[in-house]
């Protein structure tokens, strides 16, 4: 789908709607471009419909810009764009899963670039923490394979039962999803 020359189009646009996008370290600048690929580089109108639907969009562009001690915020705000799209269980190709899966995308640049404190347990993550995250669902009464390896199926688990036990259904282990299933 996409080419250098779109790529290039792209990545100029989101440099001129998200000031500050381009000290973003590469995997969560490339997250933004996939964002704005998706969903364009508008932010709404005030009093017209479009300003309630863009709102997490204008979170996005204020928390670049203000900078880097504030970009660990930017993943929960892809993620609270899945209130727009009410179809059901996410899944990377659906409109909730694609913004999840971006917000999990630049949570993990963060955590490449050495950026952030105690990171949450996301998408792409393999390990002892998954493991036991994953241990824990289970014993929630969630479905999930315990392998120790953040995939598709433990975000979808994970984001059911963030849903049912009235959490941010965000698809990642933060601290209060960590503390509630008594990790």
């Amino acid at each position: 789908v996409f080419d250098g020359v779109t790529l290039d189009r792209w990545a100029r646009t989101t440099v001129a709607a998200f000031p500050g996008s381009d000290a973003l370290p590469s995997d969560c600048f490339w997250a933004m471009v996939s964002l704005v690929f998706n969903r364009g580089a508008c932010f709404g109108t005030p009093g017209q419909a479009s300003w309630d639907s863009r709102a997490e969009m204008r979170l996005i562009r204020d928390t670049v810009a203000a900078g880097r001690d504030r970009w660990l915020r930017v993943p929960t705000f892809f993620a609270m764009q899945t209130r727009l799209w009410n179809d059901g269980r996410p899944t990377e190709w659906n409109l909730p899963g694609r913004r999840l899966v971006e917000g999990s995308r630049f949570r993990a640049g963060l955590r490449d670039a050495g950026i952030g404190g105690d990171q949450p347990i996301t998408l792409g993550d393999t390990g002892k923490r998954v493991g036991e995250m994953q241990s824990a669902l289970s014993d929630h009464g969630v479905k999930v394979g315990c392998d120790g390896r953040f995939g598709r199926g433990t975000m979808i688990a994970l984001w059911g039962w963030q849903r049912s036990a009235g959490l941010p259904a965000n698809g990642w282990a933060d601290q209060e999803t960590r503390a509630r299933l008594g990790l």
